[in-house]
């Protein structure tokens, strides 16, 4: 595993707590470049963009993140010398985040704008939350298919929430929202089947999970 030098040195105040945005990616330097675009287009400033390669075998993946890495001192981007697998790429981005909110996003979806501002925005609003994402939209290339259903988990014991979201969970959009960080351990995400239910489940114990219509997260079908 090599880390890339960052070449941007700017340093800018600012009083928003941090954000850790973990991009683990492999092979798709096309959605890479459009996701990260979104990233660097989002009002929130304050972020921490942690990318991991997942030993690509496509040359253009490297030339997208040095592009962008030399561009914004926020990218931290990460090379991995051997596939690692999808679960412990995304455990990867997770334990190398510093920051007080943290999120995952994939290399083939984007956020909206105000995506990070307003998740953040409403954690900051209700600390009994845990997590808070956007709507998930889906599509098919460019093709729009359908809004998910979403659903809140902010019932007052643990017992119910967890009851909640396995009786209403289905694409489990908001796996992709931002939640409070250092709640999870250190790899949260263990190879089997639904292990990003086993996630949002564990969340639901620890406090409420919310979403919120004013932005939303566009995932690939």
């Amino acid at each position: 595993m090599n880390e890339i030098k960052d070449t941007h040195h700017h340093v800018q105040a600012n009083s928003q707590p941090l954000v850790t945005i973990g991009l683990p990616t492999y092979n798709r330097p096309a959605g890479l470049q459009k996701c990260l675009e979104t990233i660097l287009q989002q009002t929130y400033s304050n972020l921490e963009i942690i990318i991991s390669d997942n030993c690509s075998t496509n040359e253009a993946v490297q030339q997208v993140i040095q592009q962008h890495a030399a561009k914004d001192s926020r990218i931290k981007p990460f090379r991995q010398n051997e596939n690692l697998g999808l679960e412990e790429n995304f455990n990867f981005v997770f334990e190398k985040a510093s920051a007080t909110y943290f999120t995952w996003m994939s290399d083939d979806d984007y956020f909206d704008d105000n995506y990070i501002a307003e998740c953040v925005q409403f954690l900051q609003a209700n600390p009994d939350h845990v997590l808070c994402s956007g709507v998930a939209k889906y599509y098919s290339g460019d093709h729009f298919l359908f809004d998910e259903k979403m659903f809140k988990t902010d019932q007052r014991t643990s017992f119910a929430r967890l009851f909640t979201y396995f009786s209403k969970v289905e694409k489990n959009g908001n796996f992709y929202g931002v939640f409070r960080n250092r709640l999870l351990k250190k790899k949260p995400i263990v190879v089997h089947i639904g292990c990003d239910w086993l996630v949002m489940a564990t969340l639901a114990i620890l406090g409420k999970l919310s979403y919120i219509s004013t932005t939303s997260y566009h995932r690939s079908i």
